[in-house]
């Protein structure tokens, strides 16, 4: 029989998923960093043994002792730091090399998606002056058809005129030549 609880329901769930994932480049920190903390722990003795043996007046022993922790503390830091900048050199571990390769693919997917945001800044101005020209050539056409109506307003008005003063001077004419004949 099938039960159609809720409780049933999230452990078939959890039974598909399976357990918990964990990353597979997981390590504590104890792990990781254990150069990091060898030096430390190397870093403490030394100065432990030499400060109880008195030997700061040595000026040989303690130069050497100087450029030794410089030394070692110049490489680990350099082989620390270049998990957090662009140094030259391989990543101590795959995880590190994957994660640069995804972040450069990253970069190169999401650079049309940034150059298209700033375009569109400029792009707004550029849409504005455009419509600033379409307005600008419907004013001239309107310019343009406006002086053809008047244009043609006016003739009509000079034809009507003209057509006007000819039937007024013809029919003056035809007054004068009765009056004449009378």
């Amino acid at each position: 029989m099938i039960q159609t609880s809720i409780l049933n329901y999230y452990h078939n769930l959890n039974l598909a998923v399976g357990p918990e994932q964990v990353s597979p480049h997981y390590e504590s920190l104890a792990k990781s960093r254990r150069g990091l903390i060898f030096m430390f722990a190397y870093f403490t003795t030394i100065e432990m043994v030499t400060a109880l043996g008195g030997v700061h007046h040595n000026e040989w022993f303690a130069s050497l002792m100087f450029h030794q922790k410089f030394l070692m503390a110049f490489i680990v830091g350099y082989a620390e730091i270049r998990h957090f900048a662009l140094l030259p050199g391989p990543k101590f571990t795959i995880f590190y090399d994957v994660f640069s390769h995804y972040e450069a693919n990253q970069l190169l997917n999401q650079w049309q998606d940034a150059a298209e945001l700033i375009c569109s800044k400029h792009i707004v101005e550029t849409k504005r002056q455009i419509e600033y020209m379409r307005v600008h050539q419907e004013y001239r056409f309107i310019k343009k058809r406006s002086l053809m109506n008047y244009l043609i307003n006016q003739r009509l008005n000079l034809e009507k005129h003209f057509h006007n003063r000819t039937i007024t001077m013809l029919g003056n004419i035809a007054k004068f030549e009765e009056s004449n004949l009378t």
